[in-house]
């Protein structure tokens, strides 16, 4: 019984993940070119900097991806008022952290979308996979 209520909650939980990464792809569109060029810049170096300490995202064990989002949430919260592109930066990140242990169809929508956005702002393969 325990697991199956586990497993909802997180089939749940890739759902509002779905609607938390939809709300702040609205909002990253909005930003201004200097903070546009710090967020692109800042998930670049973020993703890059977790492949060569952690290797692929999937890879890595769930503790660690778990830990590490929390950490991502709690820094992006607090830059957000002083520097809202790397506040962003960390914010994205931390979803593509977080869809990859999640199960479900949105969980796997999230993570293909942040896998692209990140694709799409830096040198970071498009298929993180393929590494």
């Amino acid at each position: 019984m325990f697991g199956n209520l586990k497993a909802r909650w997180r089939q749940a939980r890739g759902a509002q993940l779905k609607r938390q990464f939809e709300n702040a792809t609205r909002w990253a569109d909005d930003l201004g070119d200097e903070q546009a060029e710090r967020f692109g810049r800042g998930l670049n170096h973020l993703f890059n900097d977790w492949v060569k300490r952690f290797g692929p995202v999937k890879e890595c064990d769930v503790r660690t991806r778990k830990f590490a989002v929390r950490q991502m949430r709690t820094d992006a919260r607090r830059r957000y008022e002083h520097d809202i592109g790397a506040s962003y930066a960390l914010e994205f990140l931390s979803y593509h952290i977080e869809a990859s242990y999640l199960p479900g169809e949105d969980a796997a929508f999230v993570y293909d979308l942040t896998s692209q956005t990140i694709s799409e702002w830096g040198d970071a393969p498009r298929d993180e996979r393929a590494r």
